[in-house]
């Protein structure tokens, strides 16, 4: 066997693992979380609340790390996946209906 064929399975869940993070809009709440956060009348004291958000990012990984050794990882991407799909497909067709709803 070659090695390419020894790891395709993991090359795979790294490209998809890829592609949910890409679907998730992490990035962007990321690079724009200070101006969000003036934006919402939060200017003065955006970055306690900065911090404040990263220390439930550090609660969020654990409860992770514990979800995973409870349930499995495939079970949880699997599962996570189908939702954000899911959750995509209806704020596409949300967006479709307000986008008709202008045009009348």
């Amino acid at each position: 066997m070659t090695v390419l064929g020894k790891i395709r399975g993991r090359l795979a869940m790294m490209v998809m693992i890829m592609a949910v993070q890409g679907m998730s809009g992490h990035v962007a709440v990321n690079a724009y979380l200070q101006q969000i956060l003036a934006d919402s009348g939060l200017a003065n004291s955006a970055g306690p609340f900065a911090i404040g958000i990263d220390g439930l990012r550090v609660v969020a990984t654990i409860v992770a790390g514990l979800m995973v050794e409870r349930f499995g990882r495939k079970k949880l991407f699997v599962g996570g996946g189908l939702v954000q799909v899911c959750r995509r497909s209806c704020v596409i067709e949300m967006s479709k209906e307000t986008v008709i709803c202008r045009l009348t």
